[in-house]
């Protein structure tokens, strides 16, 4: 990476950008000046080649650059293609062969925890938190909390070692990260969250403190805090999630509503809802009265008009 030129600053400034400090701007050696526009810097800034092209959709590729946005703290990887940035990106590293494209805004705030390490009430929606969710999570770690939450010690030990293997995965200056491959589309509000390997999301409101693992796709009208989704998951249509894990290859959909409940393998939730239920592998809801709540399930498929509770 290099300084900008005298000559490429002046470029950049006919061509509408703005610094705060040109200083802090390193570029790749074959940087393409002429493939940046209307871009505001702010504090450092890397901006990896940028001369390709990437495809936008099928059968359409556009040139790679950086247009119509705000930057401030942000690395961006090689040919990438960031475009029509209504408010700002702001502590963030992107990977390569990334598409920004019609977003609000992205932004890293101080001591993100990305979702990981979230301690959520399952089982007992009325109690305090006995699952630790984080992206090594599984169902039989996930029982052991709830089945132990009275033994404060075990579980103490459990959290603690949770959190230890947190901490060495994210440092001690943790920041929110894009992945390579990953194209994001037509979003809201992205804050705190980690982006994980040829993730697609497209239309959704808000991803506040998620992690969100490799080859997700997350879909139209999304809204989800504080929660893990591990890899080859779906979330789409207007589903609405907060502190939830999603294992892998789990699809949540249809407009289904999820809270301080788990998730795990090939496990499909639709048009129902959900509240601090324990779900194994290869649950399945999706009718519109369906209703899960403080109940664990595994291999169940909920029928129509289901009201599955603790309650009595």
């Amino acid at each position: 990476m290099r300084a900008l030129t005298k000559q490429e600053i002046e470029k950049l400034t006919a061509s509408g950008c703005t610094a705060e400090n040109w200083a802090g701007i390193q570029v790749a050696d074959s940087f393409d000046v002429t493939c940046v526009r209307q871009v505001s810097f702010f504090g450092n800034v890397v901006i990896g080649e940028n001369s390709g092209s990437i495809t936008v959709s099928d059968n359409f590729k556009k040139p790679c650059g950086i247009y119509n946005a705000t930057l401030r703290n942000v690395s961006i990887g090689d040919n990438c293609l960031v475009e029509n940035v209504k408010g700002f990106i702001d502590n963030y590293e992107i990977g390569d062969n990334c598409l920004i494209s019609h977003i609000y805004s992205m932004e890293t705030t101080d001591h993100p925890h990305f979702g990981e390490g979230t301690l959520i009430p399952v089982l007992n929606e009325a109690g305090d938190g006995n699952v630790m969710i984080f992206e090594g999570l599984t169902s039989q770690l996930a029982a052991i909390q709830v089945k132990y939450e009275e033994d404060k010690e075990v579980t103490r030990s459990i959290h603690e070692l949770i959190c230890k293997d947190i901490a060495e995965r994210l440092g001690s200056d943790p920041i929110g990260k894009v992945a390579s491959e990953v194209h994001i589309q037509n979003v809201g509000r992205i804050v705190d969250t980690r982006i994980g390997t040829g993730c697609r999301v497209d239309g959704a409101q808000l991803l506040k403190s998620c992690t969100i693992s490799d080859n997700v796709t997350v879909g139209t009208g999304v809204i989800a805090e504080e929660c893990v989704v591990c890899r080859s998951s779906e979330i789409s249509k207007n589903a609405n999630l907060e502190g939830c894990f999603i294992g892998e290859a789990t699809t949540v959909t249809n407009g289904f509503s999820a809270e301080h409940s788990i998730f795990f393998a090939n496990s499909f939730m639709g048009n129902g809802e959900a509240c601090a239920a324990f779900c194994g592998p290869f649950t399945v809801s999706h009718h519109k009265g369906s209703l899960l709540i403080g109940s664990d399930f595994s291999f169940y498929n909920a029928g129509s008009a289901t009201n599955f509770s603790n309650h009595g």
